[in-house]
């Protein structure tokens, strides 16, 4: 009777859809695992292209006018 149930619709017995969900979710956890190794993964193999790609040029500006003294700026810090 379950022999032949098993030949003829094995969707139906409880035991093959219980190793079905385990397998399903088993493979999907491990699918997901691998995932994130392989993007961390990429992530530090193009870490200084991707650094260079998304970090703004420095800005470079010039001094106008005389440096000020540690006194002077300690007295134009005061006076904010």
């Amino acid at each position: 009777m379950v022999w032949d149930r098993w030949i003829r619709a094995p969707q139906t017995i409880w035991v093959r859809r219980g190793i079905f969900q385990i397998h399903l979710w088993t493979g999907i956890g491990i699918g997901l695992y691998l995932l994130l190794i392989c993007l961390t993964g990429s992530v530090l193999v193009y870490r200084n292209e991707l650094y260079r790609t998304f970090s703004p040029e420095p800005v470079i500006v010039v001094g106008s006018g005389e440096t000020l003294t540690p006194d002077a700026l300690t007295a134009a810090a005061r006076r904010i």
